[in-house]
């Protein structure tokens, strides 16, 4: 009897082994968008095909839904024809098998085939066979081999997140945006007085944007505060990567002089933007905050040194839609990603005053960072973490004319890429021109009145790159104490 009962032991021992075993089972992951090369053949075809036909094409394999074992996707190359659907099984070895279903496209009628193959780290191969259903155009049997690459969120396709756009357009402006106002902060604090004791003369000296001291002076009011709104436009007009937004930014900032010829100060901010991702039929909403530590140095009587650091958080939903017959028509694919903004800015700058005039130079740089968080789209498909950087040198200048409590000035600024990552098209995907510099320009009109508080409209717009625009409208506001 006890020899029984041991027996039932060890046969429920085993049996549980087995179903925890069974349960612990992870069969490779095949999500992902792979591209490629279709090296086929076909033979038996119908006019106005010729009778054989081969060669090579890329291609794109998109895997978006995989439950154990079993996955299912589509695949197409860059013809214009309707993708063909697949599924199949992967087992513990990475072994692939399944059929795949080409639809009519109103060429012909549509056929249908096997593959096989093996996924071995980030290469999917296989080989296929099939037939075409009877019609105009049709073949009596076609095959051929595909040897495709997983690729990252960095490869641009229809079948990719809008972030893959958004992000390398983004990094550039938004930290620009944050060190030009600090820049400027700090131009006009060291800046000389104008001759006349109007515009910026006129003002208490002291700690905020567009107030001047004269030579020599110490600061007579040590603190500042000031706070900034503005709307940016941009659009990228190429058809891979066409895509417009609107942002808003708020930032709020206070400095102060621990001693003569040094400011040090924090700025604030919150940036909310909308973004329309036309290459891939989706949107983005984004939010972010920003706090950016600076200093700055008067190194003599007419110029200034000035550094800020900046670090942003960045949260981004967005959503495209799925591929219909090779265009981004179908089912809402959504996901939610996290990013960090990192950006260092330094700039060196010079003053002088010719009566009313004032004449400003500077020479700078801006390094900015972007790096994404790993995420995965609603259909499954997993999206590796990616970095983007840019790094652009800078010279510009500022004329600005004071009369009476009012002081118009123009600006211009040109930017150069030095080092900026870059973006990968999927085969058969048009790439825009890679356009290395701009001219950040504008004009604008400050205001003072004669109780410590200021302000100033200005309008900036980016000009020289090919395909990619951009227009600000932004306003500044200003109290010392």
């Amino acid at each position: 009897m006890r020899t029984i009962k041991l027996d039932w032991l060890l046969l429920a021992i085993g049996l549980l082994t087995s179903s925890m075993t069974s349960a612990q089972v992870s069969f490779p992951n095949v999500r992902g968008i792979y591209a490629g090369q279709d090296t086929f053949s076909e033979t038996g075809c119908t006019a106005p095909l010729p009778p054989t036909s081969s060669g090579v094409d890329p291609i794109v394999v998109v895997i978006n839904s995989q439950s154990g074992a079993n996955f299912s996707g589509f695949a197409g190359d860059n013809s214009g024809g309707t993708p063909a659907t697949l599924s199949g099984t992967v087992d513990l070895a990475g072994n692939v098998s399944g059929t795949f279903v080409e639809p009519p496209d109103g060429t012909f009628n549509g056929g249908s085939g096997t593959f096989g193959g093996t996924l071995s780290g980030n290469t999917l191969s296989f080989s296929y066979s099939g037939a075409d259903n009877p019609g105009p155009g049709a073949c009596s049997s076609f095959g051929g081999s595909v040897v495709a690459n997983r690729v990252p969120v960095s490869v641009v396709s229809a079948a990719a997140p809008g972030t893959i756009v958004t992000k390398r357009q983004a990094a550039a402006p938004v930290a620009r945006a944050f060190a030009t106002l600090v820049g400027v902060r700090i131009n006009n604090v060291f800046r000389p007085q104008s001759a006349n004791g109007v515009g910026v003369s006129s003002v208490p000296n002291g700690m905020m944007f567009q107030t001047g001291m004269a030579a020599g002076e110490d600061f007579a009011v040590p603190y500042g505060f000031w706070g900034s709104f503005s709307r940016t436009e941009s659009e990228d007009d190429f058809s891979t990567t066409a895509f417009d937004s609107t942002r808003y930014n708020f930032i709020v900032g206070g400095d102060f002089s621990p001693r003569e010829g040094l400011i040090m100060g924090l700025a604030l901010g919150y940036e909310t933007q909308e973004v329309d991702t036309f290459f891939n039929g989706g949107q983005q909403d984004v939010d972010g905050y920003t706090v950016v530590p600076y200093l700055a140095l008067r190194v003599g009587e007419h110029s200034s040194l000035d550094l800020s650091f900046g670090y942003s958080s960045v949260d981004t939903d967005q959503f495209r839609l799925a591929l219909v017959g090779g265009l981004p028509v179908g089912a809402r694919v959504s996901s939610s990603v996290d990013s960090e903004r990192y950006f260092f800015s330094g700039n060196y700058t010079t003053n002088r005053t010719y009566g009313n005039w004032n004449l400003t130079g500077q020479v700078g740089g801006l390094w900015a960072k972007d790096a994404q968080d790993a995420f995965s789209e609603s259909n499954g498909t997993a999206i590796a973490s990616s970095n983007f950087k840019v790094g652009q040198w800078r010279i510009g200048g500022e004329a600005a004319y004071a009369w009476e409590a009012f002081e118009p000035y123009a600006r211009g600024t040109f930017q150069y890429d030095f080092t900026r990552t870059k973006v990968a098209f999927a085969p058969g995907v048009a790439a825009p021109k890679s356009d290395r510099s701009d001219v950040l320009a504008g004009f604008g009109v400050r205001y003072f009145a004669n109780n410590g508080i200021s302000g100033s409209l200005e309008y900036s717009t980016v000009l020289g790159r090919e395909n990619y625009s951009e227009d600000t409208i932004q306003f500044l506001i200003r109290a010392e104490f």
